[in-house]
């Protein structure tokens, strides 16, 4: 997990090679692969992903990978993770997509990415509002209300 976190490319094949399991639990319910990409290390996720790491699998509160990485990894994680195959439209346990896990992130980097592979802007709601609402009622954020819009 340490390796993980600090984004330890080397140490996470070298781990995977001893026969260290890619799937446990941290105390937060998160496997290495959700805690790389939290942390945005690109060649740690690679790493992670090239010795079979699931990408599939949800913490135990139930996020999916694309959830964390829209919310708070780069826009090269977030291409890695689909062009690998995660789901660009998976819900969270509270019903956000990684769109909207973008917006209450204030992850600008990502949303092009998500918009670039067809995720449409106004079908993504919280609460009823869209995801430009939220963007500018609960995080004023103007760079991201800017690219919502411009996405539109």
């Amino acid at each position: 997990m340490t390796a993980a976190l600090a984004g330890r490319a080397d140490a996470l094949r070298l781990l995977a090679r001893r026969g260290a399991s890619l799937e446990l639990l941290n105390r937060a319910g998160a496997t290495a692969l959700h805690m790389a990409v939290e942390g945005s290390h690109l060649d740690a996720v690679v790493a992670l992903l090239d010795v079979g790491a699931s990408i599939h699998r949800r913490t135990t509160s139930g996020d999916p990978i694309m959830g964390l990485a829209a919310e708070r990894a780069s826009a090269a994680v977030c291409e890695l993770l689909l062009a690998r195959s995660a789901r660009i439209d998976e819900a969270d346990a509270e019903g956000d997509r990684p769109l909207m896990r973008a917006v209450i992130g204030d992850n600008g980097a990502c949303i092009p990415v998500l918009v670039r592979r067809g995720v449409p802007v106004e079908g993504v709601v919280r609460a009823g509002l869209s995801a430009l609402i939220v963007a500018a009622r609960e995080n004023g954020h103007a760079d991201v209300v800017t690219l919502l819009a411009a996405a539109r």
